[in-house]
């Protein structure tokens, strides 16, 4: 690195914790650049890879829109820039399957935050000749991938996996402990003081027309049911009239039913969604569930791995221009802490804005 600063450290980045609460120590951050610095992180693959996408988790606690403007490069090969938007889990940067062994993201006139970064792709072949040629095979997508021409008869018996567990969450507010990353993390305990359900505020026809929960799935998946798990040991009918969306799909409404738990909401053969969503907007509810598992075939989880390749940045060498110093209380927080695979953390965005 061409300067160290010492308040918050080398490695984080590249640690696989994206939380995006500084504090956590899963960031890595860099000094107010000045006028003759230039904030720059990187992580070298160690190898020639074709990088399909690169994933950056912003900071989510303060300071969010300082990743504006951002521009990744694989090599000296321009990826994409990063263009702010309010509460987005992480920045979706295409590199068209380009060719390299380093991925750069460089700042501008603010410090940068990074608290995740994934690079996705797969070793480059002895017989890639031109490091630029994108790959020709289309993205994953809805319409044009392969795993659409299998059959729905095909599609009927296959064995359905639940795919929602380690992704980013978000939610309209909090209540207490009840943060939407317990709406994800593999739970279907429902009582509340395992702090393992999503709780939000109360709705109000005014003031709070509508609340939400949503996991962000980060690929196309296709998703034929989304299974709801209530509280246990009391608020029961707080579940009852919760919409289910996967993308802008309409799965169902939930109809509550006393001493029922389990609510599987069917969303037929033909739905693709990179989200699910839970939306409550009866007067006088709020928003409690105690997990949510999105189901998806098994093969076509294993084509969207294939697609995309593996995360290849995780553990690799990482740099970054300059490091804050150490914070008294909470340690450093190094380039390295952006690859260490540390993926989880508080939605506090709500609860501060």
């Amino acid at each position: 690195s061409s300067g160290i600063n010492a308040e918050w450290p080398l490695r984080p980045g590249v640690d696989g914790k994206r939380g995006g609460v500084l504090a956590h120590c899963f960031c890595s951050q860099t000094i107010y650049p000045g006028a003759f610095i230039t904030n720059e992180w990187k992580v070298n693959l160690n190898g020639l890879y074709r990088v399909s996408q690169v994933h950056i988790y912003p900071r989510t606690d303060a300071y969010v829109n300082y990743l504006n403007k951002a521009k990744v490069y694989l090599d000296q090969q321009f990826c994409g820039e990063i263009i702010y938007w309010d509460r987005i889990p992480f920045y979706q940067i295409s590199c068209g399957n380009m060719i390299g062994e380093t991925v750069r993201i460089i700042g501008t006139e603010r410090e940068m935050t990074l608290c995740e970064v994934e690079v996705y792709g797969k070793e480059a072949d002895e017989d890639d000749v031109d490091p630029t040629e994108p790959d020709p095979s289309p993205t994953v997508g809805p319409t044009e991938s392969p795993f659409v021409k299998a059959t729905q008869e095909s599609l009927r018996w296959e064995r359905l996996v639940n795919v929602a567990p380690g992704h980013v969450t978000s939610q309209s507010e909090v209540y207490s402990y009840g943060y939407a990353a317990n709406g994800n993390d593999n739970r279907t305990n429902g009582v509340w003081g395992h702090q393992s359900c999503i709780h939000t505020q109360v709705v109000h026809v005014t003031a709070r027309p509508t609340v939400w929960g949503k996991v962000n799935l980060v690929f196309n998946y296709h998703i034929r049911k989304v299974v709801v798990h209530n509280r246990l040991d009391g608020s029961f009918h707080h579940i009852n009239g919760v919409k289910v969306y996967a993308g802008e799909h309409e799965c169902g409404e939930i109809t509550y039913v006393p001493r029922q738990f389990t609510y599987v909401m069917d969303c037929g053969t033909d739905v693709y969604a990179n989200s699910v969503k839970l939306v409550q907007d009866t007067p006088g509810l709020y928003l409690l569930v105690c997990e949510v598992e999105v189901m998806v075939p098994q093969r076509n989880v294993d084509l969207i791995n294939s697609n995309i390749g593996d995360n290849l940045a995780q553990g690799k060498p990482t740099k970054q221009t300059t490091t804050q110093t150490a914070h008294a209380t909470y340690g450093t927080y190094t380039s390295v802490l952006a690859v260490d695979g540390r993926t989880s953390g508080p939605d506090v965005m709500a609860t501060l804005r």
